[in-house]
Parts: C-alpha cells; structure tokens; sequence
C-alpha cells in the first residue's frame, strides 16, 4: 500500500510539474528573436546604462567592482567630478546601492560574435548557459578581459579577471550571449 502511495504521488508531483511547464511557439514563417539578433532592440531598454557602485581601498581593482543597470539622475559634468548619480534599475539588498555617485558609467551594447577578441575587457554574468532577456535585464555585471575564444563553436568564451584578494589571475567561462560589450575605452588600471 505504502508503494502505490509512493507511485501516486510521484505520478501527482510529475503531471504538476508538465502542467505549468510551456514552450514558446514562433509564429508560421516566422523565427524567434533573441538578443543577440541585429535588428533586434537592447533588452536593457533606452537610456539604462551599466554602472560600477565605487571601489573601495580593499578591493583593489575593477574586476572587483559590481556593475549595475542603472538610469542616470544626474549626468556626469566637471561640476561632479566627472561622476554621475545614478539609480540602479533592478532590486538590490543594500540600500546604499539603490542611488549613488559612480565615476563608472559604462555606455554598452549587447556582444556580437565577430567584434569578441582576445584581450579585450568585456561585462559578463552568468555561466556557460544564455541567460534569458529578462534575466540579463536584472542581472548583476562584472568587468572581465577575454582570454580564450577557441571554444566559440559552443557560444562559450573563457574569461579571465584579476582577484587582489588572492593576487592571482582566475578563468571562468561565459556563454556568448551573457556578454556586453563596452562602447569606447576603459581600462582596469587604476
């Protein structure tokens, strides 16, 4: 008696599980759109940019530094230093990160393959899966420099930052769609 129970619930817990399960359907003659697809908008929407909060004495660098989406209150001007106020556009636990001052604004785009290049610092988050749009929209950023392409045939990118804790260089991989590019130049050198 004890099994069929088992049995049934298993049964019951599946067909709860398949239900609220859905798949996107493309219309006919038509196919879907992903981030990535020129043409297609930024899934950041208009006038968000990607900010670093501030770097403290013991962080070291910027590879250590968060980096929201975040609206600009107050632009960036020789009367601020050339820092902008900024307010972040997605929940974050600490309230001194839900406005504040940032010399870090980043104008960003989302990655197209053939401008990823070896060397070159990058925003990324996540893993080796692609984050879906609405997750990348709320996503926290981090700065990265791309060490290896030779993994591209699987939309995977090795990335590599600087840990000042650990004083060490550290890899990690990234799926090609979980990048942004940085529009202009910056530099991690402080």
């Amino acid at each position: 008696m004890k099994s069929l129970r088992n049995i049934l619930f298993v049964f019951t817990l599946l067909f709860i599980i398949l239900s609220c399960a859905t798949v996107p359907v493309a219309e006919s003659g038509t196919t879907p759109k992903t981030g990535n697809d020129k043409g297609a908008g930024d899934y950041l929407g208009e006038g968000v940019k990607i900010c670093g909060i501030r770097l403290f004495d013991w962080m070291g660098t910027l590879y250590t530094v968060p980096f929201y989406p975040c609206e600009i209150v107050v632009p960036p001007s020789a009367d601020t230093k050339y820092e902008a106020h900024v307010r972040s556009t997605i929940p974050v636990s600490d309230t001194s990160e839900i406005e504040f001052w940032t010399p870090y604004v980043l104008d960003t785009r989302p990655v197209e393959k053939e401008a990823l290049e070896t060397g070159k610092l990058v925003l990324a988050c996540g893993d080796t899966f692609p984050k879906p749009d609405e997750a990348l929209r709320e996503a926290k950023w981090s700065l990265v420099r791309i060490k290896d392409l030779s993994n591209m045939y699987k939309s995977v990118v090795v990335m590599e930052y600087f840990d000042s804790y650990w004083n060490e260089w550290k890899s990690f991989e990234v799926n090609v769609q979980n990048i942004r590019m940085i529009e202009g130049e910056i530099s991690a050198d402080l």
